[in-house]
């Protein structure tokens, strides 16, 4: 079955636009974060409701679109537009002129943190008189985030 071209872009930086028109709506946003797949062919694609369509990933397909940090789990893991799931190297954490966080991957590819994944992991930042921290129950991961 030839899937059509959604007309949708999704940025280096997270953003959806459909055409020239970005995408505001957390609800929508949320969804189509969650229907990205890529198929056999490499071609990322959206499922939305019953809509399933080729779309436009602009220059990184590195995009991390989750954050978790699991009850038991020494570290938090992220999740890739790619369905892969890794563990957060937090010595790599960066943030770069426009305010956005990434990190790399244990293979040295870079990981941009869509604006969801960046919410979830500000949720367990904390910082003191030393700097910024990761918290989750009694573990504690400190940071050191380059510019």
């Amino acid at each position: 079955m030839k899937l059509r071209d959604s007309g949708l872009t999704l940025t280096e930086y997270g953003e959806w636009y459909y055409g020239e028109v970005l995408a505001t709506n957390e609800a929508i946003v949320e969804a189509l974060n969650r229907g990205i797949e890529r198929d056999d062919h490499g071609n990322f694609l959206v499922s939305f409701e019953r809509f399933r369509g080729k779309i436009h990933v602009a220059r990184t397909a590195f995009l991390v679109l989750g954050f978790s940090w699991n009850d038991g789990s020494d570290s938090p893991t992220i999740e890739l537009i790619t369905g892969e799931k890794e563990p957060l190297r937090t010595d790599t954490l960066r943030v770069d002129e426009t305010n956005r966080l990434w990190a790399k991957s244990a293979d040295g590819r870079d990981f941009l943190f869509s604006y969801s994944a960046f919410w979830s992991f500000v949720n367990y930042l904390d910082e003191d008189e030393i700097g910024y921290k990761l918290v989750r129950g009694g573990t504690e991961i400190r940071l050191i985030i380059n510019n």
